[in-house]
């Protein structure tokens, strides 16, 4: 797997053979990137369930400002480290290791109203989209922007504070982003 864009374009990711990861396609990744590239300088940027951090590293490359990182799976999460170690952003991101709802509530207080975009694809099977949406939004900012992925029989649902934006497909994946609607 590459990063497909950016300071960092062609850039390798180790993808670790582990049963539940599911690295978003470089596809869905060049649609979504395109539709962020306006959003992206000097953003704060959230990969929830980053697996191999694909979708946060590739924000890096694209000039978000900042990503943080949340990976309950410890190998992971080492591997996630050392590729931005390799990749010479470490500086610009942070990995926390845990469940995500105790990491959000921990972190409400020092990211507090810091996020601008919130990269959500969880295990496809869990469909924790508006629950996660719910857990990130004291770090969100209140025009924050959400993206979320999952499997096309699957509805994306991220709840009613949230207005879709924009929606496509590619093969097996639906995938979206909404705006706070506030």
């Amino acid at each position: 797997m590459r990063i497909i864009g950016g300071t960092l374009r062609g850039s390798k990711l180790a993808v670790a053979p582990n049963p539940g990861l599911r690295p978003t396609p470089d596809r869905v990744r060049e649609t979504l990137f395109n539709w962020l590239t306006p959003h992206l300088p000097n953003a704060v940027v959230l990969d929830a369930f980053a697996g191999t951090g694909a979708l946060g590293i590739e924000a890096l490359s694209r000039g978000a400002e900042r990503a943080i990182f949340i990976e309950k799976d410890a190998a992971l999460v080492d591997a996630l480290r050392a590729t931005l170690l390799r990749l010479r952003v470490d500086s610009r991101a942070v990995v926390f290791c845990g469940e995500l709802a105790q990491i959000a509530h921990l972190q409400a207080t020092h990211l507090s109203g810091s996020v601008d975009i919130a990269l959500i694809d969880p295990p496809f099977a869990a469909a924790l989209h508006a629950e996660t949406l719910m857990q990130l939004t004291p770090l969100l900012q209140p025009n924050a922007i959400a993206y979320l992925e999952a499997p096309k029989n699957q509805a994306l649902e991220p709840g009613p504070a949230w207005r879709p934006w924009k929606s496509a497909s590619a093969g097996a994946v639906a995938f979206g982003l909404w705006q706070r609607a506030l």
